[in-house]
């Protein structure tokens, strides 16, 4: 688990050095986060279920999606929103038990979703795609 540091630290010294397109889903949402500043946090519970994610910036990887999705939730841990403060990394989505469902960094291609959009049908499929067309090819 991320918030008791079982990972190799030098995971996050290469995610802060690569310069390709970065997409990390749920665990890689989480090393992203840690990599850039942010701090990790444990449910009581683990959590699996579909539930609403509401989507504050709806360009990149959440272009042309509603403004509300449906996504499959697996985790027990998640990313303190009050640790991104002062990070170069911007929230942009949110559910209404998890404070930071998806960030990117405000300079570089990288971003992070804490659902599984690999289990979230039509809409993970959008934004796989979405991370392909307007941040891998552009």
């Amino acid at each position: 688990m991320i918030s008791q540091n079982e990972f190799n630290q030098s995971i996050l010294e290469i995610l802060r050095e690569i310069e390709i397109p970065i997409l990390g889903i749920c665990y890689g949402h989480q090393l992203l986060a840690k990599a850039f500043g942010g701090e990790i946090g444990k449910y009581l519970e683990f959590i699996e279920r579909n539930e609403e994610i509401f989507l504050l910036n709806k360009e990149d990887i959440f272009y042309n999606l509603e403004d509300k999705i449906v996504a499959k939730k697996s985790h027990q841990e998640y990313v303190i929103k009050s640790s991104l403060t002062k990070t170069e990394l911007e929230i942009t989505a949110f559910s209404k038990n998890c404070e930071v469902e998806a960030i990117r960094h405000r300079k570089r291609k990288i971003f992070g979703v804490q659902f599984h959009i690999e289990r979230s049908g039509e809409v993970g499929y959008r934004i796989i795609k979405n991370f392909y067309e307007k941040i891998v090819k552009y």
